[in-house]
């Protein structure tokens, strides 16, 4: 879950992305949106970690929180029913944490 919790954080995500909007579940809470995303072996052993202003929800078998729709406050931009993808910017997301936390 890769939350932009608000408009800068927004901007950067669709910065990083080249300004697409990527086509995997997508919803809007009352901070802002939440774009779901395949996880995959390699990410931060943590429950959440945040690079470039955005935050991202990883879990990794830790106390870790997303609230989905149709629970109050959300909404879905796009469905559950749209296949979830892989982040086509892990590489890079995670080279500027692992920069950062030397």
């Amino acid at each position: 879950d890769i939350v932009c919790d608000c408009v800068e954080a927004e901007l950067k995500f669709f910065e990083l992305l080249g300004g697409e909007i990527p086509q995997t579940p997508t919803f809007q809470s009352a901070r802002g949106k939440h774009y779901l995303f395949r996880w995959r072996p390699g990410l931060p052993e943590t429950a959440v970690f945040k690079v470039r202003g955005l935050e991202i929800r990883v879990g990794n078998s830790r106390a870790a929180q997303s609230v989905f729709p149709p629970s109050p406050g959300r909404t879905w931009e796009i469905g559950p029913e749209v296949p979830v993808i892989e982040f086509p910017k892990w590489g890079e997301l995670l080279a500027s944490y692992l920069e950062r936390i030397k």
